[in-house]
């Protein structure tokens, strides 16, 4: 049987601009637990990565988000930090409402910058008013 194959790296189609996220959970209702009431996966599973896609935002027609989640059962979550064996992990896809995303997290954080440029490391600038 053929099993589709996905990787946890962000692309688009032409790559203008590129950067980073961080969110925090919201507790007790955490992206684990939208996953478990989605039925994505059971009790005693939690995700351990995401990936949004929206596609082609230009259409007028926003296409719903769609998530990757990357999850495992909580006992393997320790040796995972500690770099162990990765064969236990399982992926699933699954459309997802921008409100459900939200709602998941206390708050985000987005940076991007033009490809090919670079901030740097600790990069602060004045606001204008």
């Amino acid at each position: 049987m053929f099993m589709a194959t996905t990787d946890f790296v962000p692309s688009v189609q032409y790559g203008d601009w590129l950067g980073r996220v961080e969110a925090d959970d919201v507790y007790p209702n955490d992206i684990s637990e939208w996953a478990r009431e989605a039925g994505l996966i059971a009790n005693g599973e939690g995700v351990l990565a995401i990936r949004l896609s929206i596609s082609d935002t230009q259409t007028g027609d926003v296409a719903q988000p769609c998530i990757t989640i990357l999850y495992a059962n909580y006992s393997l979550f320790e040796s995972l930090r500690e770099g162990g064996s990765r064969e236990n992990l399982k992926a699933k896809e699954a459309p997802i409402s921008v409100q459900h995303l939200l709602e998941a997290f206390k708050r985000f954080s987005f940076v991007m910058t033009r490809s090919g440029f670079s901030l740097g490391s600790g990069f602060t600038i004045e606001l204008e008013e």
